[in-house]
């Protein structure tokens, strides 16, 4: 019974303060939970990846400012409060604009919210600001697989970019992403340390020495090749396929990981942002070839 009691407590102290605000602030509650579970809904009929990652504090606020009737310029703070969350968090820039978007068309009946475009702005100026600043504040070794991270990628994405600019060469010609699977479901977490440690083993065997290397999650990795005529894209896959067989069968842990591994090419994006969003979906979900 002592314990029954310590939870009628722990209710009765959480409830006081409710049953004690005036009629309309507990409205107001009400609207606010129906507000933001209907955006949580949109967002994630819309395409958002990861339902546990969606909340961030910032969202509170923006849902405070649309049922408040607040000035345009809290909407645009909390908006942009937003961005910076969601960029620091590693969302990338279409799933973040098409986040809000959700929001903007679940209040498209309140007459104070700014318009959509200078939320979506305000939304894209935090994120801009959030992704600069995880980027810069990332490792550049990923310490299970002791393959590069994200961030080393982006660094090294970024340089051969710039040098085909420079060179008026088109970077997708000369490179591509060979992206690699392992994954099993039921793996405990001293499995996927071992997986990750033989995936980033056999990767450093198979690729030559500089072309860069990450780990993108947990069971997936990444290479960035160069276009050979002397050793396709189809030969390296080949030879990752039958090392990480061998590896992992040496080890009996061939039950730990996707044998055959899944392994993919894409051909790499015009763009730099565009390779930076390509990776951070694969990043945030569980790889699938394109």
């Amino acid at each position: 019974m002592p314990r029954l009691d310590r939870i009628s407590r722990v209710i009765a102290t959480n409830l006081d303060p409710l049953l004690d605000m005036p009629q309309a602030a507990r409205a107001s509650l009400g609207a606010i939970s129906r507000v933001k579970e209907r955006w949580r809904r949109a967002s994630s009929e819309g395409g958002w990846r990861v339902a546990e990652d969606w909340f961030a504090p910032p969202i509170d606020r923006l849902v405070v400012a649309c049922v408040s009737a607040a000035a345009s310029a809290q909407w645009l703070e909390a908006a942009e409060a937003l961005g910076l969350a969601r960029g620091q968090a590693g969302v990338g820039i279409d799933e973040t604009i098409t986040d809000i978007g959700c929001l903007a068309a679940t209040a498209s009946l309140k007459s104070n919210m700014p318009d959509p475009w200078e939320l979506s702005r305000a939304v894209a100026r935090g994120w801009a600001r959030g992704a600069a600043a995880s980027l810069g504040s990332e490792s550049v070794r990923d310490p299970a697989s002791g393959l590069g991270t994200i961030g080393y990628l982006a660094a090294r994405l970024e340089e051969i970019y710039r040098a085909a600019e420079a060179a008026g060469r088109d970077p997708t010609a000369a490179h591509y992403l060979l992206f690699v699977d392992t994954e099993v479901t039921g793996a405990g977490p001293i499995h996927r340390l071992i997986r990750a440690a033989g995936l980033g083993e056999v990767m450093r065997q198979v690729f030559c020495a500089g072309e860069p290397l990450a780990c993108v999650n947990a069971p997936a990795a990444v290479g960035i090749g160069v276009v050979d005529k002397d050793l396709d894209a189809a030969v390296l896959m080949a030879r990752l396929r039958v090392r990480l067989s061998r590896h992992f069968a040496s080890l009996s842990d061939d039950h730990l990981v996707r044998l055959p591994a899944h392994l993919w090419v894409e051909q790499l994006p015009a763009t730099y942002d565009l390779t930076l969003d390509r990776l951070s979906s694969v990043a945030r979900c569980r790889p699938v070839s394109g």
